[in-house]
């Protein structure tokens, strides 16, 4: 019998890995998606995903263990009393992850929940067998308590950074870290022009966007500030429009401020892609956080403010690096964001240093020149991984290549 003879052997089927992915926020659910499709794309075998996340997640397929918002709390003092339904959907998700079996657990930024149950995992080796624990986002050791990314290497196997600047703080304790770039790096710039078109704004109106972040205690600390900054600025410059972007989260707090501040204010409901918000803009107020980023990178004048609960604040004030608060600023080495904590976010000192954008003829030149040189630091290095979810995808399936991924 010749070779040509011999019957084919039945085609196996392809082999399927299992992730099981955590992103506990909005910003998360982005990234998470984003890293999603990219291992679809990249991925030789079929890939099935399990885990918690919100509506981007959902939409590649992802069944949700628990709602994102269930685990969007901010600050030490606002985690207090939701401490017990956080440990019960911590256990919930941690039954999960052992009936789904997976070979890899990726933890998307939400670092409290994320390293809490990447530190119960990696408790279990030696007696059970344990996914590889890879982590997207690292918290910001260079801003406050670099000793903790010594503990941090001792659970997690594999962490994967948005800043050229951060690997360093890790490797050094001997986790394996990589760059990946920033995701707002990637995203193409926007176009203003159909921004204020489908919004009835005239080309050569000035338009303020307040950005009071998405949690609901951020969103109550910060926008009784930037309403009353914006009432000033809109009493000095009555040709300003005002845009508020927001979340479904905190839609209903944020519609009754606005109807109560007597302000001519356009609400933007879940806006999916902010690249045209942001060409459409003029100048910014935002809260600390990766939107100041985002706008920096999209040319937007921005003045950058945050509140935290006093008791949090109070904590927070003796170990944080203040002159890293701001990505940007920390970034580049220089203040290019004016910043407003605590005491100092009054409507009179936002609205004063936003006068300031309003009124500098060269604003949005200095603008565009701080842009040009961010998106130049935050893309990651190596053509053949541009974009970060690539990059991260490439990173994860080279885990997933490298054998068993289950080790006890």
């Amino acid at each position: 019998m010749t070779g040509r003879d011999r019957a084919e052997p039945p085609p196996t089927a392809p082999q399927q890995s299992r992730i099981f992915i955590v992103a506990g926020e909005p910003s998360g659910d982005v990234i998470g998606a984003e890293i999603m499709a990219a291992l679809i794309a990249q991925s030789p075998q079929p890939i099935t995903f399990a885990g918690i996340g919100g509506p981007r997640m959902a939409a590649l397929g992802l069944k949700s263990e628990v709602a994102i918002d269930a685990l969007s709390v901010f600050g030490a003092f606002e985690l207090i009393p939701q401490l017990w339904r956080i440990r019960q959907i911590l256990q919930q998700t941690l039954t999960a992850i052992a009936g789904f079996q997976p070979d890899i657990v990726l933890t998307v930024d939400s670092k409290g929940f994320s390293f809490a149950l990447a530190k119960r995992l990696a408790a279990r080796r030696g007696s059970a067998l344990v996914p590889r624990l890879m982590h997207v986002v690292a918290p910001t050791v260079w801003a406050y308590r670099p000793e903790r990314a010594r503990k941090i290497a001792a659970f997690l196997d594999h962490l994967l950074v948005l800043f050229p600047f951060e690997p360093g703080y890790f490797t050094i304790h001997g986790l394996l870290t990589n760059f990946i770039g920033h995701p707002a790096a990637d995203r193409q710039l926007g176009n203003g022009k159909r921004f204020r078109a489908s919004h009835d704004f005239a080309p050569d109106v000035p338009i303020l966007g307040l950005f009071p972040g998405s949690r609901r205690s951020e969103v109550q600390r910060l926008l009784p500030d930037f309403l009353a900054a914006a009432k000033i600025l809109s009493a000095r410059y009555e040709r300003l429009k005002i845009v508020l972007p927001t979340v479904s989260a905190v839609m209903d707090h944020v519609q009754h401020a606005v109807q109560a501040s007597d302000l001519d204010i356009t609400v933007l409901p879940d806006v999916d892609d902010k690249s045209d918000l942001f060409a459409g803009i003029d100048l910014a107020l935002a809260a600390s956080g990766t939107v100041t980023l985002e706008l920096a990178l999209a040319a937007v004048p921005s003045v950058v403010a945050y509140r935290l609960h006093p008791l949090s604040a109070l904590i927070a004030l003796r170990i944080v690096d203040l002159s890293a608060v701001v990505l940007s600023n920390r970034i580049l080495g220089r203040a290019v964001q004016p910043v407003f904590l605590q005491k100092h976010c009054t409507p009179v000192n936002l609205a004063s240093a936003l006068k300031t954008f309003l009124e500098a003829p060269d604003a949005a030149t200095q603008a565009a020149a701080i842009a040009a040189e961010l998106r130049q630091l935050l893309r990651q290095g190596d053509p053949e991984l541009h974009g970060t979810a690539a990059a991260a995808a490439n990173f994860v399936l080279a885990e997933l290549a490298g054998g068993n991924a289950l080790r006890t």
